[in-house]
């Protein structure tokens, strides 16, 4: 993405036919991953979104793990989801996931952990059955039901918890294994999210999916 302008993702793996590996590691996994660290370093590059495809069993996992060591090896933070089978059944799933990687990014960059606490600010109560590590707990919360993740308030706190993880300074890649098996309602935040261009002069956002 270029300018608020989409182009298509970088496609790994669309011309594999193999029916399986011939040995535990991934063939041409190396060539891949000096791949993906020349992408998300590029900062002129056409698009922010790499796709992996290939059959079952094939490596795409591991290949993502790989990948998630290179991106934290070159000062980026790293956020990674996955879908499962049977978790369209429980919404926000894949952002509960999202959450347990921020609070670990968060520990690590106070800075960042400020910055968001005060982007959210108007948004405490709403998200903070999302985001519970996030704010000092300032009253005796009442339990959490289904009910938290749903309405419109609460998908636009996530929202703005989004705009401002894409306006930070630092390199963010999002890593979502099994995009097919991701509940909707995050399947549709993760995609708006995506289209938004980055912020001139700050981090970037590099989105990799299976």
């Amino acid at each position: 993405m270029m300018n608020g302008k989409h182009s298509d993702p970088v496609v790994l793996g669309r011309q594999d036919r193999r029916e399986r590996m011939t040995d535990p590691s991934l063939v041409e996994r190396d060539a891949w991953v000096k791949s993906f660290t020349q992408w998300i370093a590029d900062a002129s590059r056409s698009s922010n979104r790499m796709l992996i495809v290939g059959k079952s069993g094939i490596g795409k996992t591991r290949l993502m793990d790989e990948f998630a060591k290179e991106a934290k090896a070159n000062g980026a933070l790293v956020i990674r989801a996955n879908g499962v089978d049977g978790e369209q059944t429980r919404p926000l799933e894949a952002f509960v996931s999202i959450s347990r990687d921020l609070e670990h990014i968060c520990k690590a960059n106070p800075s960042l952990a400020d910055y968001l606490t005060q982007g959210l600010e108007e948004d405490d109560e709403t998200i903070r059955p999302l985001l519970p590590w996030l704010f000092e707990v300032r009253q005796e919360l009442k339990d959490i039901g289904p009910n938290a993740f749903a309405g419109l308030r609460f998908k636009r706190s996530i929202e703005r918890l989004l705009d401002l993880l894409n306006s930070q300074p630092h390199k963010l890649v999002v890593l979502v294994d099994n995009m097919d098996r991701i509940d909707q309602l995050s399947r549709e935040l993760l995609v708006e999210w995506l289209k938004q261009p980055p912020s001139n002069g700050l981090g970037s956002l590099s989105f990799v999916a299976t």
